[in-house]
Order: structure tokens, then C-alpha cells, then sequence
């Protein structure tokens, strides 16, 4: 069947169940777009104009293609013409994290006509589905701070300074420090040493502070209070 007949007849499917969401994945495979003509304008452009019906009869629609092997920023990243972002009102760019992510998450990259719409949001699959955790570079943060409270020494004679924490968390060493100078302006972490060759800052837990029980725990509170509705 000619691509225009199989995006009609999807539409008309949307409307007969009442979806409001109609997802084509991939579209240069339903559109039958082979060698160059992925790469065309005007072939890309012809293959968007069958669902323009379903916009304006108010049903989403969501159009997955394959990345690059180069890769590169969100909205230039995506194989063949460039016209195919260009048509669209939200481009969504599905990446793994920088560094010793956890396997389960996920950054979302955004290029969008809408100001709502977040640069990056950093999301996790669980059981029920993804969740939001926020801007990666925070959700970072707070998951590096997890892990430093997790292993930080607790008294003075064992302090350990930036080179242990960073090996001992697990965490790049920058986020690591951004960590510990929150940590010394909360309180919640003291230090020794001149901060120098021979004498570095070493860090240990402050006097009556405890650690978390989990930083699994503390990273699902921060989830419900900030997310309750997941990513929506």
C-alpha cells in the first residue's frame, strides 16, 4: 500500500477508537523511504504531509527514526534530511548518561518550539514505568552526594580526601567536589589539612550527622516529592 493510504487509514483508526496518540516507528520504514531518498527534502517533507491530517484533527503524533552513526546535538543528529526536525513541533533525542550512569536511566534531549518543554531531563525506567529525576546535571549531584554519605569516613583520623572520595563513590571527581563544598557550607561534613602539596583537605562526616540508610531511598523521596505524577 502507498504511504498516504497507510497513514489515512491509521488516522482513521485513531478516530474510530478514540486514540489520541498516533506513533510511527520508524518513519522512513512505513514511508518506504530507500537509498538517497532519505536524504532528500522534498522526499522527506512528502513522506511528513500524510500526517498533518492527524495534527489537525488533534491526535499526537510521535515519529521515531534512527540516529546517525556520527550522532551530534539534538535536532541534527537524526539519519537523513534535516527537513524531517524541521516539520515537526518537538524533537526528542534518547541517550545514555556521561560516566558511571546507573543502567536504568536515560538522558532526554529536547529541541522544542514550546518554552515548557526542558533542554534535558534526566528519567529512569522502574516497574510502572519512567519516572522524572530532574535536570541531569542535579539529579547527578544529589546521587553523588548519596554515594560520597555512603563512604565518607566518620571520624577525623580516618579522613579521606578529593583522590579516595572520588575512588571510593565512584563519582567523577568534579561532581564529587561540587558535593563536598555543599556539604561544607551544610555542615554536614568537616575537614582537616592546609590544602596544599604534602597537606590536602581531608573530609570526614561531622560530629551527630549519620548517613542515609540508602541513597535508593533518598533518591525515591526526592522523586515522589518533586515527580508525583512520574514523567507524565
Amino acid at each position: 500500500m502507498p504511504w498516504t493510504e497507510v497513514a489515512a487509514e491509521a488516522i482513521d483508526e485513531c478516530a474510530r477508537i478514540h486514540s489520541i496518540l498516533l506513533v510511527v516507528d520508524t518513519l522512513p520504514q512505513f514511508a518506504c523511504l530507500k537509498g538517497d531518498s532519505e536524504n532528500n527534502a522534498g522526499d522527506a517533507l512528502a513522506a511528513m504531509h500524510p500526517l498533518l491530517r492527524a495534527a489537525a484533527d488533534g491526535i499526537g503524533v510521535i515519529l521515531a527514526r534512527h540516529e546517525r552513526k556520527s550522532g551530534g546535538e539534538v535536532g541534527d543528529s537524526g539519519r537523513g534530511s534535516s527537513a524531517f526536525a524541521g516539520a515537526v513541533d518537538i524533537v526528542l533525542s534518547l541517550r545514555r548518561p556521561e560516566g558511571n550512569a546507573n543502567k536504568t536511566h536515560r538522558v532526554l534531549q529536547a529541541l522544542s518550539r514550546f518554552s515548557e518543554t526542558p533542554a534535558e531531563l534526566l528519567i529512569e525506567l522502574t516497574e510502572t514505568g519512567y519516572v522524572a529525576l530532574g535536570d541531569p546535571h542535579e539529579a547527578a549531584l544529589k546521587q553523588a552526594k548519596g554515594s560520597i554519605l555512603a563512604t565518607i569516613p566518620k571520624s577525623e583520623t580516618e579522613a579521606a580526601d578529593l583522590k579516595e572520595l572520588t575512588a571510593n563513590s565512584k563519582v567523577p571527581r568534579s561532581t564529587v567536589q561540587r558535593a563536598v563544598e555543599e556539604f561544607l557550607a551544610e555542615s554536614v561534613l568537616s575537614r582537616t589539612g592546609e590544602g596544599k602539596r604534602g597537606s590536602p583537605y581531608r573530609y570526614f562526616l561531622t560530629e551527630n550527622r549519620s548517613c542515609p540508610t540508602s541513597d535508593r531511598e533518598g533518591q525515591k523521596e526526592r522523586i515522589e516529592e518533586t515527580h508525583p505524577e512520574g514523567l507524565g
